[in-house]
């Protein structure tokens, strides 16, 4: 293909992105129909490995503490996504015998397409 017939559809296809709906750049956002999570807590133990036998709890808005669904952990790594709303998050983990715990709080805010801004916490059970 020549090189004038490929600047020919290059320019076709700037044309044709450029009268999409959202993808102008006027500053307005282009949302996208996805869920994301609000909190990614990780747990581990003070010598760095995942703290499988930890339960996860959270609080939004001072409200009470709830776990989130069993489907939203990977108990192997003991990873959780906490999915909701912006708001104040406090997260908390406690070890299986209750000796070991850590919480840390956490802001969440929402982007310019009214979806959580994911926050990421790390807890170290001590």
């Amino acid at each position: 293909m020549s090189a004038r017939r490929l600047a020919w559809l290059f320019s076709g296809a700037l044309a044709c992105a450029a009268s999409l709906p959202g993808c102008a750049d006027d500053g307005e956002a282009v949302c996208l129909d996805v869920a994301y999570a609000a909190v990614n807590v990780t747990v581990q133990n003070p010598d760095g490995s995942a703290a499988v036998d930890a339960t996860v709890t959270y609080s939004r808005d001072g409200g009470a503490f709830v776990q989130p669904p069993l489907r939203d952990c990977d108990p192997s790594a003991r990873v959780c996504e906490v999915w909701g709303q912006a708001g104040a998050y406090v997260v908390r983990a406690v070890s299986a015998d209750g000796q070991r715990s850590a919480e840390r709080a956490v802001t969440v805010t929402k982007d310019r397409c009214d979806e959580p801004i994911t926050q990421r916490v790390a807890l170290v059970l001590m």
